[in-house]
C-alpha cells in the first residue's frame, strides 16, 4: 500500500518532515498547557486549530486505509481493516472530545474576557 506524497520522496527527507512535526505538535501542546495555567486564550488557538486538522485528517486516513485493506486480497485484510476501522474510530472519538473540552474552556474564557473587570469571579490560585 503507498501513499501519494510520502512514497515519491527520499527516506532522508521524510525523516526530517517526521521530525519537524513531532517538534511543532509538542512546542503547540506546551502553548496550550501555558495558555490554560496562564488563562491566554490566544495561546491555546494553535492546538484548537492543530486537534481539529489531526481528527479530520485522521478520519480521512482511517476510512482510506480500511477501504483499501477491504478491497484487497489478503485473507485476513477484513479482519484486519474491521479492527483498524473501528480502533482508529475510537481514536479519532478521543480526539474530537479532548478538542470539546479544549474548545469548551476556550469559549469560557472568552465570555470570561466580556463580562469587564468587574464581572470576574475571583481566580483562586
Amino acid at each position: 500500500m503507498k501513499t501519494i506524497i510520502i512514497d515519491t520522496l527520499p527516506q532522508d527527507i521524510v525523516k526530517i518532515i517526521i521530525a519537524l512535526n513531532l517538534v511543532m505538535t509538542v512546542l503547540i501542546s506546551v502553548l496550550l498547557i501555558w495558555g490554560a495555567v496562564k488563562r491566554n486564550k490566544f495561546m491555546m488557538l494553535p492546538w484548537i486549530m492543530l486537534a481539529i486538522m489531526i481528527a479530520i485528517g485522521g478520519l480521512i486516513s482511517i476510512i482510506w486505509t480500511a477501504v483499501v485493506l477491504y478491497d484487497s486480497d489478503l485473507d485476513s485484510s477484513g479482519t484486519t481493516a474491521t479492527l483498524l476501522l473501528v480502533f482508529g474510530l475510537l481514536g479519532v472519538a478521543f480526539v474530537v472530545y479532548l478538542w470539546l473540552v479544549v474548545l469548551s474552556y476556550f469559549q469560557y474564557l472568552v465570555e470570561e474576557s466580556h463580562r469587564g473587570v468587574y464581572g470576574k469571579v475571583p481566580h483562586r490560585q
